[in-house]
């Protein structure tokens, strides 16, 4: 005998309001009663709610590019070979570098940013080394041997939103080196009962996957 605080298989077919009949055409079960013995147990090979990979893949993808989205804010650092080309004055002297940083942009609706000399560049779904050739494309007949450095400064179109029984609730950026759904849930400030107790639902693209929270998350 061991303690427990449930109802006994005697109470619950005691208290029965329906009962398993085979001669009832459509009958309408609220329960049944399955003995878990050697023969069952077997056939129970995923009681729970989902699989993320079955929903959202089959193995791991590779490390994802963080591409510029609207709303983001970027920052151009342009150089030149020496002094007295189109950003760099001829009295600046042989300064480190030889370079200019703009001032701070948020893309567009549109996903532009400004460029001087350069006019607007395109920088929607496009990763900064793409961006960066860009400019120096558009600079290189004015400028002289023009580079150019395009840093992700602020993400916001690139976020992930963490809700529910968990501590701190709200959008976290994704981070470049990849981040897996324990990792946005740890930092969300983890759960805040135990993992065996929590369900873990990911929708994305219109894909929707449930697990439990103690199974691995990836």
């Amino acid at each position: 005998m061991i303690p427990d605080s449930g109802p006994s298989r005697r109470t619950v077919e005691s208290e029965a309001t329906a009962t398993l009949s085979s001669s009832i055409a459509g009958s309408i079960l609220e329960y049944a009663l399955v003995d878990l013995n050697r023969v069952v147990l077997p056939l129970i090979t995923d009681p729970g709610p989902g699989s993320l990979l079955k929903t959202f893949g089959a193995g791991h993808g590779p490390v994802p590019e963080i591409k510029v989205g609207v709303g983001d804010t970027v920052q151009v650092t342009l150089f030149e070979a020496q002094a007295g080309g189109l950003f760099i004055p001829t009295d600046a002297g042989s300064r480190p570098g030889n370079f200019v940083s703009l001032p701070n942009q948020t893309v567009d609706s549109k996903g532009y940013i400004t460029v001087p000399y350069a006019g607007q560049i395109r920088v929607l779904n496009r990763g900064t080394p793409a961006i960066q050739q860009d400019i120096v494309d558009k600079l290189k007949n004015r400028a002289i041997e023009p580079q150019a450095v395009v840093a992700l400064v602020n993400q916001t179109s690139t976020q992930v939103t963490v809700v529910g029984d968990i501590n701190n609730p709200g959008k976290i950026s994704i981070n470049p080196a990849g981040d897996r759904v324990l990792d946005a849930i740890s930092r969300a400030g983890g759960i805040r009962n135990p993992g065996y107790e929590e369900f873990v639902t990911l929708q994305r693209n219109g894909l929707k996957g449930t697990v439990y929270c103690a199974a691995p998350l990836k």
